[in-house]
């Protein structure tokens, strides 16, 4: 639980929006886009009929029309500079990069005192990421004509360089020297606060952009990171959970751990009561880190079988840090567990995982050790005890700001016992999707299969085992009233298995209450 609200928290720090560094870039092109050219001669315009042509072409943005024209007109004057600029500006149109960057070289080689050949230079060395190679541009041109909107861009690649004191003393000085800056000045200024995490002031910068312009698209991106913050400063650094739900199983199976080996299976029904508690609490260090701590209480009451009733307790420790879009956890559990009122089990369980946030993306790559320790175990070959290694990958797709998510996962494990019938490897896929029906009603399917290849040949069954379980999910979420929800789950699973007494099925329908605190 821990882990999911971190996750969301960076999730909520990327809102849609279409601030990317080509969208502002684009716009913020003030200075002219002919200048070169208004100081040509006429008669040597006119004799430059290509030229002249694919000028006019450019103008009218037909640029399939104006690339043969201007191509032919280099091929005649490759040493002309209108020519090579005019080219420059053609591709850059046409978001062909590499052919931009030739053409703005080239025309700086010949006359290195242009100003804007450096600052258009400058511009795609920004959009295809060559930071360093922009900022020498900028500083090239800044030396020719200081403009503020040359300190600006500057600021803007510091910010990139991740030099934000820098970035900010610069992006502030361009807007101090043209107040027609002001709402990108102040954009900026917000984003950058917000991506260190100083979210009161971000606020404070975005609602200075839209009181400028309040109709602007930069004034809809802040309102966009405006909402975004709220959510974050609406989470407590705490939160309560309760949990309760009554359950028909019509084939009681032991399953005190994670894992889907069953034991015990009786092919019988049984009416259970289901109750959990969790807390978690959360505190953030540094500028983009967080360590969440958490316990979590879970009992089954079986009305037949009592001698199946678990009681589980778990306390977790999530230390987290976020990377720009990089986010990695480091998760250490411990949890004890009893069966039948008596000591059953104890774990310890170390889990690093790592994520990758793109947008509405989301990757991850997790590891996990499991040390397994039975307070009474079985005997020889039946010992369980022992340790557990996974490995796993997983893609998220957030729909609708993050409220419904699509998910892929496959795992591997493997679990080294004390004892030799129990020892296998596991492969595991699962899908799972989450729906918001409506503002209160949430629907999730999900669906996995877990292939167990035993290690060797059982000592009682002379064979060796191999199971295939898959499991099947349906949950109806409600919200009833603030922080109450009914739920209604139905779990179908089914077990194939080469060894009969691990061959199963069953069906389990269950209605509960939650409530968040």
């Amino acid at each position: 639980m821990v882990l999911q609200r971190y996750q969301m928290h960076h999730i909520l720090l990327q809102p849609n929006r279409k601030d990317n560094m080509n969208y502002f870039l684009r716009k913020l092109n003030f200075l002219p886009l002919f200048i070169l050219f208004i100081s040509c001669n006429i008669t040597y315009a006119a004799e430059m009929n290509y030229f002249a042509e694919g000028m006019k072409q450019l103008q009218l943005e037909n640029y399939e029309e104006a690339e043969p024209l201007l191509l032919k007109a280099y091929k005649k004057e490759p040493g002309n500079p209108n020519i090579t600029y005019a080219l420059g500006i053609l591709y850059n149109a046409m978001e062909n990069f590499s052919e931009s960057l030739r053409f703005f070289k080239e025309t700086v080689k010949i006359n290195p005192n242009l100003l804007e050949v450096r600052y258009y230079l400058a511009q795609v060395l920004l959009m295809t990421g060559d930071y360093d190679g922009a900022l020498e541009q900028f500083e090239e041109a800044d030396k020719v004509k200081h403009l503020s909107i040359i300190t600006y861009y500057k600021g803007m690649i510091y910010n990139q360089k991740g030099d934000y004191k820098r970035a900010i003393e610069l992006i502030k000085s361009a807007g101090e020297e043209d107040k027609n800056l002001q709402p990108l000045v102040q954009y900026q200024l917000g984003v950058i606060n917000y991506n260190n995490g100083n979210l009161k002031e971000a606020k404070a910068y975005f609602r200075s952009l839209i009181s400028l312009n309040p109709k602007s698209d930069e004034a809809e991106f802040a309102r966009q990171y405006i909402t975004a913050i709220e959510q974050i400063e609406s989470m407590k650094n705490w939160k309560m959970t309760f949990g309760y739900s009554y359950q028909y199983d019509d084939n009681v199976v032991l399953k005190p751990t994670d894992t889907s080996a069953a034991e015990s299976i009786t092919n019988k029904s049984d009416w259970v009561s289901n109750l959990n508690f969790g807390f978690d609490y959360s505190k953030s260090f540094m500028k983009n880190g967080n360590i969440g701590l958490g316990y979590s209480f879970s009992q089954s009451l079986h009305a037949l079988f009592t001698n199946y009733d678990i009681q589980s307790h778990s306390i977790n420790i999530l230390p987290a840090y976020n990377f720009g879009n990089f986010n990695t956890t480091l998760m250490y559990s411990y949890g004890y567990t009893y069966l039948d009122r008596s000591g059953y089990l104890r774990s310890n369980t170390v889990s690093p995982i790592f994520s990758y946030i793109s947008g509405s993306q989301m990757a991850q790559v997790s590891f996990k050790w499991q040390d397994k320790d039975y307070i009474k175990p079985s005997a020889g070959d039946e010992n369980r005890a022992g340790a557990n290694y996974d490995a796993g990958a997983a893609y998220f797709l957030f729909l609708k700001e993050g409220k419904g998510y699509i998910n892929v996962k496959y795992n591997y494990d493997r679990d080294y016992t004390n004892g030799n019938n129990w020892k296998y490897n596991g492969h595991k896929g699962a899908v799972s999707i989450l729906l918001p029906v409506s503002n209160r009603i949430n629907f999730s399917l999900s669906g996995d299969g877990y292939r167990q290849i035993y290690d060797n040949t059982h000592s009682t069954y002379s064979i060796k085992r191999d199971d295939t379980i898959y499991n099947a999910n349906t949950l109806i979420s409600i919200n009833l009233v603030k922080n109450l929800k009914g739920d209604i789950t139905y779990t179908y699973t089914r077990a194939f298995s080469n060894t009969a007494v691990y061959d199963y099925s069953k069906n389990a329908v269950s209605v509960g209450l939650n409530y968040v605190w």
